[in-house]
């Protein structure tokens, strides 16, 4: 965001449209962070990708829990990949978006506050283990929400997925797929998408779009879903939240900051589901107690 950016204007802006998704109650399987409770998730053991996450307790399909945030993108790092530092390991490739309120808002705090429950939610249904959060920050004062995903998964923790073709927004000069880590590949999890919320004729949609339409001071929601993956020996597990989903509700505020003219309007929306499912089976003997494996499909 430039020194010229409307920073009350944007922090009341993104309060109404927070508030909007609380009216509009649940978008399909996507939940309002805020509208949550933790009590009615599982923390769950993935066989492929190796990994910790969550499910719906006592839900007889076991789709992966989703959830959807918005905020204002304070700091981002998205796509395009031109180019890759030789000295980046390459569990270190991510995009990311960092969101604020710009200030002390009722349902930004209320997204804190249950990150820290599913933290401990993931503590409680693993005693063995240590787990940490991946995902806090602070921009200018304001805190902020972390969310990325990795651009490559281990092959050791998804050893019956096969790899898909980067897609050529992501990687218009082909760095990503000719890069040199031969025991890291591009899989489904890796997948983001991106669009944007429009009002045409009363029918609200999303249109797809470029990476490149997102930028630092707009007004997005996130699809994401909360990741505690593996750990080197010794070191707690990283929870973190993995985004799978953007959506551009405002870049006017940004836009006008610039000299540019206005974009998106301020309108509801109806959010389609990721439908990301999951198959899980009980098993015993986990960290010393019966828990339940979750497998990715």
């Amino acid at each position: 965001m430039n020194a010229e950016y409307d920073v009350a204007s944007a922090a009341h802006a993104i309060g109404v449209l927070m508030h909007e998704t609380l009216e509009g109650g649940d978008q399909g399987d996507v939940l309002h962070l805020s509208d949550v409770q933790t009590s009615a998730y599982d923390a769950c053991a993935v066989e492929d990708p190796r990994s910790y996450r969550l499910t719906h307790r006592n839900s007889a399909d076991f789709f992966e829990a989703a959830f959807r945030v918005r905020g204002v993108i304070c700091q981002r790092n998205l796509p395009p990949v031109l180019e890759i530092r030789p000295s980046v390991p390459g569990h270190r490739l991510r995009q990311s978006v960092t969101l604020t309120a710009l200030g002390d808002h009722i349902i930004f705090d209320k997204y804190l506050a249950t990150i820290r429950q599913f933290h401990d939610l993931f503590k409680a249904s693993f005693p063995g283990e240590k787990f940490v959060l991946d995902c806090f920050y602070t921009y200018e004062g304001h805190r902020c929400l972390i969310l990325f995903n990795r651009y490559l998964s281990f092959r050791a923790d998804t050893p019956n997925t096969r790899q898909i073709a980067f897609d050529p927004q992501i990687d218009p000069a082909g760095v990503l797929r000719r890069h040199p880590y031969q025991n890291m590949h591009h899989v489904e999890d890796n997948r983001v998408m991106y669009s944007r919320r429009e009002l045409l004729d009363g029918v609200q949609s999303l249109k797809n779009i470029s990476p490149t339409s997102f930028k630092n001071g707009d007004l997005i929601e996130v699809h994401f879903s909360f990741v505690a993956f593996p750990a080197k020996k010794g070191e707690p597990r990283r929870i973190a939240c993995v985004m799978h989903h953007l959506i551009l509700l405002n870049d006017r505020i940004r836009k006008e900051s610039e000299g540019g003219t206005h974009s998106s309007p301020l309108h509801p929306i109806t959010v389609r589901s990721l439908k990301r499912k999951h198959v899980v089976t009980d098993v015993n003997g986990m960290n010393g107690k019966d828990g339940k494996e979750m497998r990715m499909d």
